[in-house]
């Protein structure tokens, strides 16, 4: 699957797309503001890679002007609660606040709800990551709880559609 509009690509992640994520994923830079902190071998990403079982797993690399500046996902998708997590993961910190990352989740966000028909989304977001979490706010997820200096946050399409109105005028120009 790919989304496009204007300048920004969704499109689904693929082997040769592993190492790239796994250098900005270990990069200290970009590490800091993830929940697990811990140095990826080229190994360990293979075997992640490997096990990723795409009916209940979805990966996109987000591209803007056909460069490659951040990976967006769906995991842990309970098709009986009907239920997922999802988060966002910025290559480069000179992009966080861009408006094409918050185009980004909001794209994942209303396929999940409107395409996949999953109900619920889920979301952590570590609490020195204010940016992510002005966001995921802006687009509709709400706090339910913190722990372990996480924020945990939940949205549902009716708490998504509250949202949508601002968020298509102000990114989308509809």
């Amino acid at each position: 699957m790919e989304i496009k509009i204007e300048n920004l690509t969704l499109r689904k992640m693929v082997h040769a797309d592993i190492e790239l994520v796994r250098r900005y994923r270990n990069d200290n830079q970009n590490n800091k503001f993830l929940i697990n902190k811990k140095y990826i071998s080229r190994e360990q990403q293979e075997k992640w890679f490997a096990s990723i079982d795409w009916r209940k797993e979805l990966y996109w690399l987000i591209e803007f002007d056909e460069e490659k500046r951040g990976l967006i996902y769906i995991n842990n998708w309970n098709k009986i609660t009907n239920s997922a997590e999802t988060n966002i993961f910025i290559f480069n910190k000179i992009d966080s606040g861009s408006p094409n990352f918050i185009k980004s989740l909001y794209l994942i966000t209303d396929y999940c709800f409107n395409q996949l028909k999953i109900t619920t989304l889920f979301s952590k977001i570590h609490q020195d990551n204010l940016a992510a979490l002005e966001v995921d706010l802006f687009l509709g997820f709400e706090k339910y709880a913190k722990r372990n200096k996480l924020f945990f946050l939940k949205c549902t399409k009716t708490s998504f559609l509250k949202n949508s109105a601002r968020v298509n005028s102000l990114f989308f120009n509809t």
